[in-house]
């Protein structure tokens, strides 16, 4: 399993990130989906980072990737030797 997520780390080595882009949106635009994003509590997803570091979302997406089908009912990751979940309730939760 390890020189798989090694492998998957090297392939994403080569990737370019781009980062996400900002929208904003103005008083009195999209009440309604403003309206929603407010209602879910999404402040946080809407809203992101102005800066990252590639070898940590690297490092995330090497070891979240699914050598097998079977292992996909627990979504986690591990970066820097803390393991990060991402299954559905764990997000809903966050968000």
């Amino acid at each position: 399993m390890i020189g798989a997520k090694q492998a998957r780390f090297a392939q994403l080595e080569d990737r370019f990130f781009l980062p996400e882009r900002k929208v904003e949106l103005l008083m009195g635009e999209y009440e309604e989906f403003i309206g929603v994003i407010e209602n879910r509590h999404w402040k946080k997803l809407t809203t992101p980072k102005p800066t990252f570091n590639e070898l940590i979302v690297r490092e995330f997406y090497a070891n979240s990737y699914l050598v097998k089908r079977s292992d996909e009912k627990g979504r986690s990751s591990w970066v820097k030797g803390t393991q990060i979940n991402y299954d559905r309730d764990t997000l809903r939760e966050f968000f």
